[in-house]
């Protein structure tokens, strides 16, 4: 999903998920996609960054299974209006 955010082209994402702030990861992924001031694009690339982090947790017992990530990917496309926050809808997996 990293890969997938950045075009490929932000390498290193997976290291800085977790050493830089969240905003400068969101700007450099905005910026890589040229999202511009396109708020619901934005709201979209965060919920997958946030399900991204999860997914990079160090403790493999701590990370989403591949079929709970599908689903809530699956979930949040299927009702954009109304998702659920990401922690909240893992619990719910």
């Amino acid at each position: 999903m990293l890969e997938i955010l950045s075009n490929g082209r932000l390498t290193n994402l997976g290291a800085c998920i977790h050493s830089k702030s969240r905003e400068v990861v969101m700007r450099e992924i905005y910026n890589e996609n040229e999202v511009g001031t396109n708020v619901p694009v934005q709201e979209e690339i965060k919920l997958v960054l946030e399900l991204a982090t999860l997914c990079t947790r160090s403790r493999p017992s701590d990370r989403p299974s591949m079929e709970n990530t599908l689903k809530l990917l699956s979930k949040w496309k299927s009702n954009k209006k109304n998702n659920p926050t990401i922690e909240a809808a893992v619990a719910g997996l």
